[in-house]
């Protein structure tokens, strides 16, 4: 008889040893997409409610100009460190970013620390999808990453429905920058898994 197990890799077309990478990196991928669902709730309604509308070209601007400026230093930093330490590097980093972000929300309310969360929504999304994209080319060749690939980036997508979708229910039960506090501890869990 068939067990769950085999039942489950079966309707995944798993084959042996695959198990393992494909339920880490779904787990990365469902981990991944409840920070960024929360990350971007919070950073787009506090710069809504802090700036008018006109202010969003500007916003964008910088924004690109920071993206710009995180790839530059992501190709450097990819030639200096090795591979096991640029993605832990990198999600400390947005760690700490999440933070400071949550202690500066905290201690000092401000509508420029506001305006920083919105313009770090791309490096976020950035940094997340290099690291997803990093790992799948470690742990798979080509053949298994068509085959795997999109179902375990699957998980980013349904933690990101549910994560939209629950930012209204935390919302009746406290302050809305404590999304970043999980925001930090689904951080956490990525840097474990």
């Amino acid at each position: 008889p068939m067990n769950l197990r085999d039942a489950l890799a079966k309707a995944l077309y798993l084959r042996p040893g695959e198990g393992w990478p494909f339920g880490l990196l779904t787990g990365y991928s469902f981990l991944s997409g409840i920070s960024l669902a929360y990350f971007i709730s919070l950073a787009n309604a506090s710069f809504l409610s802090e700036f008018s509308i006109d202010y969003l070209p500007h916003a964008y601007i910088v924004t690109g100009l920071v993206g710009y400026i995180a790839g530059l230093l992501l190709t450097r930093f990819q030639r200096q460190l090795s591979y096991i330490k640029l993605p832990r590097l990198i999600v400390l980093l947005l760690l700490v970013l999440t933070l400071i972000f949550r202690l500066g929300l905290w201690y000092m309310p401000s509508r420029w620390l506001t305006f920083g969360m919105f313009v770090t929504i791309g490096l976020f999304t950035i940094f997340i999808n290099y690291i997803f994209t990093s790992l799948a080319t470690r742990l798979f060749d080509l053949r298994q990453s068509k085959r795997l690939l999109s179902l375990a980036s699957s998980g980013n997508v349904i933690s990101s429905i549910i994560g939209f979708f629950s930012v209204p229910l935390f919302l009746l039960f406290g302050n809305p920058a404590d999304l970043l506090l999980i925001v930090a501890a689904s951080l956490i869990l990525c840097v474990m898994v």
